[in-house]
């Protein structure tokens, strides 16, 4: 197992890759960010897009009461307690989360190194 030590806190290249360029780093926090972003993203955008249509189907049923609009309701309740829950279950994994993305930046640093070696 490598040395997790990182040139600072917000940098997930290893401090043993400090000597690659510039722009290596840049590319390789660039993929560790998304990576790190990249779920809860998803989740909230997922949550939005379900909201979002329910709601546009709402406006376009025209229905202010009724069995549509109970249903429709219900459907973005359920879609909101989701997304909680899922949000909920991505914070508590989100070590192990971690140690995946600082694994897949380490092994990309070490084959730019080798490239750059030839």
């Amino acid at each position: 197992m490598q040395n997790r030590k990182r040139c600072s806190r917000f940098s997930a290249v290893n401090a043993i890759y400090a000597d690659l360029p510039r722009p290596v780093h840049w590319a390789l926090n660039s993929l560790g960010a998304f990576a790190f972003a990249a779920p809860h993203v998803f989740s909230l955008l997922f949550w939005f897009l379900i909201t979002w249509s329910l709601d546009a189907m709402l406006s376009s049923f025209g229905a202010k009461a009724g069995p549509v609009f109970a249903l429709l309701d219900m459907l973005k309740l359920g879609a909101s307690l989701f997304a909680l829950i899922l949000a909920l279950e991505l914070w508590s994994s989100r070590a192990e989360w971690a140690e995946i993305v600082y694994e897949i930046i380490d092994d990309s640093s070490e084959d730019f190194v080798r490239l750059l070696r030839r």
